[in-house]
């Protein structure tokens, strides 16, 4: 009866690491897995907030409109940087989950401001009955 499955060179391996690191060399690296560094710079970031809150002006949009309005944005930029002399090097388009996560990022307020009527937005927004209720830090 098999209590362990390891080959022996697995088991050699687990070995050394116990004898040069004690316990903590047997520990896996799975704090050390997934993506460490941002998956767009800087640039990229930077004119992803300014689009989705242009493309946020109007009433009422959609989030599917919302995303076609900063793709829109991202090729239109990206024209503009052929165009230039010498050419600068086109932005890349953040997909669907990158916006959206963009505009979770804005004030729950300022979305409401922006994505229906003021006088909604502040009605849905009144602490009527409940109090002040802070959700993010000042």
């Amino acid at each position: 009866m098999k209590l362990y499955s390891a080959s022996p060179r697995t088991l050699l391996r687990y070995l050394s690491a116990y004898e040069q690191h004690g316990v903590a060399g047997l520990l896996d690296s799975y704090h050390r897995s997934g993506r460490r560094t941002p998956r767009f710079d800087g640039e990229v970031m930077h004119f992803l907030a300014v689009a989705a809150r242009a493309a946020l002006r109007e009433e009422g949009p959609t989030i599917q409109i919302v995303i076609e309005r900063v793709r829109d944005a991202f090729v239109h930029e990206n024209e503009r940087r052929k165009r230039t002399e010498p050419p600068i090097p086109p932005l890349e388009i953040p997909g669907r989950e990158a916006v959206r996560s963009e505009l979770v990022r804005i004030s729950p307020l300022e979305y409401a401001l922006r994505t229906r009527s003021r006088v909604t937005a502040e009605r849905s927004m009144r602490p009527v009955g409940q109090g002040p209720v802070a959700n993010r830090a000042l």
